[in-house]
């Protein structure tokens, strides 16, 4: 392994810890177990966002499972809201040909993407849903270009349901 493959290997490994680390303080702060003060959730959703842009390999899941808690606490107007979606989606484009993680980059992907408050909310406003609209256009594109119409037809019943 050379220098420069250890060296990303740690900073890998250290994005993966803090934000593994992250998504633990949430979990024991909405509990009522901790007296920490935290930024606002918009500002540490904003750091997962630059997060995506840098982290590579299994540090991408953590990211995006600290996300996934933290969209819970913001409000779904904050443009951040469409800058995580995009984000998600970006970064599972980015690794569909990274065999070794890309199963688990999805797994993570989802639950931010279809986040339970958008699809419980009556109020989603239009930008989160344009994200949306731009997003499943692009799969379809994607799998038209790669698959039989047979394999178009089976996602578009997807994501209609």
């Amino acid at each position: 392994m050379s220098h420069a493959e250890r060296g990303r290997l740690i900073v890998s490994l250290y994005t993966e810890a803090k934000w593994t680390c992250v998504r633990f303080a949430l979990a024991c702060h909405r509990r009522g177990n901790d007296n920490t003060s935290w930024d606002p959730a918009v500002v540490v959703l904003q750091r997962c966002v630059d997060g995506l842009s840098t982290a590579s390999g299994m540090a991408i899941v953590s990211l995006l499972r600290a996300a996934e808690v933290l969209m819970h606490r913001v409000d779904l107007s904050d443009g951040v809201v469409v800058e995580v979606v995009t984000a998600a989606w970006n970064t599972v484009q980015d690794h569909w040909r990274n065999h070794a993680c890309f199963w688990n980059i999805l797994e993570a992907v989802v639950p931010v993407v279809f986040h339970e408050k958008f699809m419980t909310s009556p109020d989603v406003p239009s930008t989160i849903l344009e994200t949306f609209n731009k997003h499943a256009s692009s799969l379809l594109r994607r799998v038209a270009r790669r698959q039989s119409r047979t394999s178009v037809i089976s996602i578009q019943h997807v994501i209609i349901y």
